[in-house]
């Protein structure tokens, strides 16, 4: 049986699935055996795909808005300009797929496997991407806006001209990746490893980069003005041509571990030591307010078991 037999595109650029048009709940293919399927242009949204094996299959430019692929193996699947909007991708494999210019705004791909897709001008925008493999890809001139990349792995990928703004990459791995002359304005970098990595003409205004590795990374001519520093580990990083304007860094600072130039701008200490205590004084601030939060919680668990 042709899983794909009861799906035909009609006129223009709208296909929609034949005797399916007019249901409110769409076919499901779960666990079904599809691969190399022709399903390019078809309009797929909202459809069951979970655990279905999809590998190698042709959906460019199919819709595929609101579909649920959880664990779904899409291997060197063709997506190239897919709409892939708010579909669920959870633990899905799109290894080697080819992406270009595809659509996954909102998409939910926690722990999905990206790795070595081309993914070229593809959006990702909003999209939570925690703990999502995206080594060794291709996402020049991608859209990463508020994006969710928490505890994910870029290590080795090209971001180069990507728009990241406030995208969170706390806790990711991103050695060897490269993102020049990419937009991170005030995006997360918390304790994310950048070691190795290609930062050249990036763009960090307001960027937090609190315990961030940026050990042997290549900052040259990059813009990290207002950025949060305090923490970051710099032996080794190449710095010249950085503007650090109102940046925060560490008061005690070895500039003979990282290597920079006349045309390095660093912050104002009259202007940093204010703003860098205001800062240490809220973050004690939300410490004391955790600490008071979990004595809280173990009173009320020690109450309970006292009731019982």
């Amino acid at each position: 049986m042709n899983a794909a037999s009861d799906l035909q595109p009609v006129q223009g650029r709208s296909p929609v699935p034949r005797r399916l048009a007019d249901r409110p709940i769409r076919r499901s293919f779960y666990r079904t055996t599809m691969p190399r399927a022709r399903l390019a242009g078809l309009d797929l949204s909202r459809m069951d795909f979970r655990m279905a094996i999809l590998s190698g299959s042709d959906l460019a430019h199919a819709s595929l808005n609101q579909a649920t692929m959880i664990e779904t193996f899409l291997i060197g699947a063709d997506l190239t300009g897919a709409s892939l909007y708010w579909t669920v991708l959870y633990e899905a494999n799109l290894n080697e797929a080819s992406m270009v210019g595809a659509d996954l705004r909102r998409a939910d791909a926690r722990r999905a496997e990206f790795h070595r897709v081309d993914a070229r001008r593809a959006r990702f925008d909003q999209a939570r991407l925690y703990m999502a493999f995206l080594d060794h890809a291709d996402f020049r001139q991608g859209s990463f806006t508020e994006t969710n990349l928490r505890k994910a792995d870029l290590t080795r990928s090209n971001f180069h001209m990507a728009d990241m703004r406030q995208a969170d990459f706390s806790g990711a791995k991103a050695m060897k990746a490269d993102l020049s002359g990419a937009d991170l304005t005030r995006a997360k970098l918390t304790g994310t490893n950048l070691r190795n990595a290609n930062l050249t003409g990036v763009k960090l205004d307001g960027a937090d980069l609190t315990k961030a590795v940026l050990r042997g990374a290549d900052l040259s001519t990059a813009s990290l003005r207002g950025a949060n520093l305090v923490g970051a580990e710099l032996a080794g990083a190449k710095l010249p041509g950085v503007d650090m304007s109102g940046a925060m860094l560490d008061l005690v600072l070895d500039r003979s571990t990282f290597s920079w130039d006349l045309q390095t701008t660093w912050p104002d200490l009259d202007h940093m030591v204010p703003t860098l205590q205001a800062w240490m004084a809220a973050q004690a601030e939300k410490e004391r307010k955790k600490q008071e939060k979990a004595k809280r919680e173990q009173r009320q668990r020690e109450r309970e078991r006292s009731a019982m």
